[in-house]
């Protein structure tokens, strides 16, 4: 996506995750884990809101995280808040100078584009994935038996007991 012009052992790669989403949480992950073993220093922090005072902590989450590391992967863009939000949060790192990727969902990449290019970032890396719904079997997010209300589906995107986990630096 991105050309460093080094390898990337020794390099502090940002990695900014969304509490919204267990699925991108497991892929952050699995990048963090290649990339600490390739000899990378990785940098970890998760978003939990937009707007508010935590919204405000974490644009400062962004912004310390932008300072500290090399290069970031900021994700995950699945609907249009979630997007322009990876789409902001990318922009905080390309405006230091660094090389930064958003990750977003094929339904959200003409969305993320525009918010990119209306942020002065035009030309801003965007990694495309295949939306969930689009390729999930059928049966994937049947309510479970019991449930009542889509907040009980098997598939909910927020677990009841989500937390937001601070920014933390891991080699």
């Amino acid at each position: 996506m991105f050309e460093l012009g080094r390898p990337i052992a020794g390099v502090n790669v940002g990695i900014r995750t969304d509490g919204a989403w267990r699925s991108w949480r497991l892929i952050a992950n699995v990048w963090d884990e290649y990339l600490r073993r390739d000899g990378a220093t990785t940098s970890l922090v998760e978003t939990g809101a937009m707007v508010g005072q935590t919204g405000a902590d974490d644009r400062k989450h962004i912004e310390d995280l932008a300072n500290r590391v090399e290069c970031a992967i900021v994700g995950l863009g699945t609907c249009g808040s979630c997007t322009t939000f990876t789409i902001k949060d990318s922009a905080v790192v390309e405006g230091k100078q660094k090389p930064v990727v958003a990750i977003v969902t094929e339904e959200f990449e003409v969305h993320g584009h525009n918010v990119a290019t209306h942020l002065g970032h035009g030309d801003l890396k965007l990694l495309v994935l295949p939306t969930h719904s689009k390729h999930a079997p059928k049966r994937s997010c049947a309510p479970s038996p019991t449930s009542t209300t889509r907040r009980s589906s098997r598939c909910s995107a927020q677990p009841r007991d989500a937390h937001r986990r601070t920014s933390r630096d891991r080699r």
